[in-house]
């Protein structure tokens, strides 16, 4: 899943959707996205992830000098995706990390290093594929300047 670099997080699972047990507690991420590997013995598990500390950067690979976040509008006709199927964000061309994400409203918080933009005007962009279909750019409404 995706995570803000720095962030960290609390993973819970349960195989009934009522009582949750944690997975990792404390887990800080030292990049773009975090996973966990596990032999399933369940039919069924669902997880649930929360971040329970903000970011702290290190001053490497996209934090510190130059670390922003900015709060993007996206257009929600047609729907955008789950967050889980947003194969990449870009702000300007940058890579950026989602740290929040409304699917109905389309407010997204995107966190990125803005050291190597030009002045002006950067769009924020979303790209997923949606099941049996190519490859979908959705870009914001509003504009991060610099």
């Amino acid at each position: 899943w995706s995570v803000a670099e720095g962030g960290t997080y609390l993973v819970e699972s349960s195989t009934d959707l009522d009582e949750w047990g944690d997975e990792l507690t404390d887990q800080v991420a030292d990049a773009e996205s975090l996973s966990i590997a596990e032999t399933m013995t369940d039919t069924a598990k669902f997880y649930r992830i929360s971040r329970t500390g903000e970011p702290v950067y290190d001053g490497s690979d996209g934090g510190g000098e130059g670390a922003v976040s900015f709060d993007f509008t996206f257009p929600t006709t047609p729907p955008l995706p789950p967050q889980g199927a947003i194969s990449s964000a870009l702000v300007g061309g940058v890579s950026a990390t989602i740290v929040s994400y409304d699917q109905n409203s389309g407010a997204v918080t995107l966190s990125f290093d803005d050291s190597s933009l030009s002045s002006g005007a950067h769009a924020g962009q979303l790209a997923f594929t949606p099941p049996m279909g190519s490859e979908e750019i959705r870009t914001a409404t509003n504009s991060y300047t610099n």
